[in-house]
């Protein structure tokens, strides 16, 4: 912002009326705007400085955090595979266990039906070979005694 005597110059007259006078060479200012402004630019310096503290620090401070969350993934992953093993583990256990039970079942099924086939056949097998007797005995009879 320009100061105060700066502000009033822009309106002065560049030249008084009257008779020319000699040209004369303007004054160079950049040396009074460069003492003025060194304040500023040493503020800002400061300012970057710590800016770039603060952006430093930030990145370090991002890193790190990825850094843990990487880790922790990779515990929950291997956590997860731990876990998904042993659940694998004890699905396999219930199934086979289920197997061994209805193998079991189905072979005491088979040899009671086995054990019911045999007793019919056996009930069967008497009342045929009775049968057979009887009808060889009434041939015989019939037949008469051999001579």
């Amino acid at each position: 912002m320009p100061t105060p005597s700066e502000f009033l110059r822009r309106f002065r007259l560049m030249a008084v009326p009257g008779p020319a006078a000699i040209a004369a060479v303007p004054s160079d200012r950049s040396e009074a705007l460069r003492k003025e402004l060194e304040p500023v630019f040493a503020a800002l310096r400061d300012v970057n400085e710590d800016t770039a503290a603060t952006v430093a620090l930030a990145q370090a401070e991002g890193q790190a955090r990825r850094t843990r969350a990487a880790e922790e993934a990779s515990e929950i992953v291997a956590t997860a595979r731990s876990v998904t093993t042993d659940a694998r583990a004890e699905a396999a256990a219930v199934l086979l266990a289920g197997a061994a039970d209805q193998r079991r079942d189905l072979l005491d099924d088979g040899r009671r039906r086995a054990t019911a086939i045999s007793d019919n056949a056996e009930r069967g097998m008497q009342a045929a070979v009775d049968e057979l007797v009887r009808r060889v005995l009434a041939i015989g009879t019939a037949a008469g005694p051999a001579s």
